[in-house]
């Protein structure tokens, strides 16, 4: 079947990052669901047309979910636009409120990645499709009055990566709201809208320590910096330290990994790279220290696996995103 479909147009892969979570479940399970049907709608086999929902996350410590697709370029386009206008009408997002402790953010809608998926199209024919994708979606989030910050090769004239348009344009790293100059309407929410340059995988690292917060910030950090390319660390990976909860007795952080290379900075490197890591400290240390790690989002094996599915599997196939993010927002 994606043999048949890749004659009409290349795939993309897309993931869409929400700043809400458990306080919004309602209404995000209805996006979800909305989104299934929407999926079934612009999934057209004889026109060359299929787009799934691969995966649905939420995590509610940090006020975070997001939803990721994959499929021929003009469905994708076509489900995540609606998603987009969905969310923004039915989960009120005020910067002032966003807790310290959640996810950095620029807005409602943080981000939207739009990936390259290889299958039969060239190169060329893959980057021209990701690029109009996200420009397509770029253009419904400005209609509804969204800045929007493009990135990647949607980026037209600097290519700028995510990291840096957030580091450079917005206040991602300062505040939940990026900077605006367009006048003092309050309607004004923000996103980044891009295209990495291939498949970004996302993996996660926790920490638990029996420590107060500052050695346990510091020791999150030195792992982070193991980590990244920046610093020396694996190749395409960047790594941000994130404080993830705590209480009378824990301490938790995340060193948050997105893999820009992950044939060459993989899972399997980065938890080598992070076991090598706990064994060098560990005889230093004074107190407990737990780690654990987590893949967040898909693969592109996932998706292309998920674009494989139809009739009852891809119906038992939605049933279990359903159930499964329904899990996630009640933890």
């Amino acid at each position: 079947m994606i043999q048949n479909l890749s004659k009409s147009g290349p795939f993309v892969a897309c993931n869409v990052y929400v700043t809400a979570a458990a306080a919004q479940a309602d209404a995000l399970l209805g996006i979800l669901r909305s989104s299934t049907r929407l999926c079934k709608d612009a999934s057209n086999i004889d026109v060359g047309q299929k787009v799934v929902i691969v995966h649905a996350f939420a995590d509610v410590p940090y006020n975070r979910s997001s939803f990721h697709f994959s499929g021929t370029s003009e469905a994708v386009t076509s489900v995540v636009s609606k998603l987009s206008i969905d969310t923004f009408a039915s989960i009120p997002y005020m910067p002032e409120d966003h807790d310290e402790n959640a996810h950095p953010t620029v807005g409602l809608i943080d981000h939207i990645s739009v990936m390259p998926l290889h299958c039969e199209n060239t190169e060329q024919q893959i980057d021209r499709a990701t690029v109009d994708a996200a420009h397509a979606i770029g253009r419904v989030l400005e209609e509804a009055d969204v800045q929007v910050y493009y990135y990647g090769a949607a980026d037209l004239k600097e290519k700028m990566p995510l990291s840096k348009v957030r580091k450079y344009r917005t206040n991602f790293f300062e505040t939940a709201h990026s900077r605006y100059d367009g006048g003092n309407d309050e309607r004004k929410t923000f996103s980044c809208v891009g295209c990495p340059d291939s498949f970004t995988e996302n993996f996660n690292i926790r920490l638990k320590f029996s420590q107060d917060e500052l050695k346990a910030k510091s020791l999150a950090q030195s792992l982070s910096r193991a980590l990244r390319e920046r610093d020396g660390g694996l190749p395409g990976v960047e790594a941000l330290t994130l404080r993830y909860r705590s209480d009378d007795s824990v301490v938790e952080y995340e060193v948050a990994c997105n893999l820009l290379r992950p044939k060459l900075g993989s899972v399997e490197k980065i938890q080598n790279v992070s076991n090598s890591w706990l064994d060098s400290i560990q005889s230093g240390l004074h107190f407990k220290l737990d780690m654990e790690s987590y893949r967040v989002g898909t693969t592109q094996q996932q998706c292309l696996d998920a674009l494989s599915l139809s009739g009852e599997d891809l119906e038992s196939h939605n049933k279990k995103i359903y159930l499964g993010f329904e899990k996630y927002l009640s933890n």
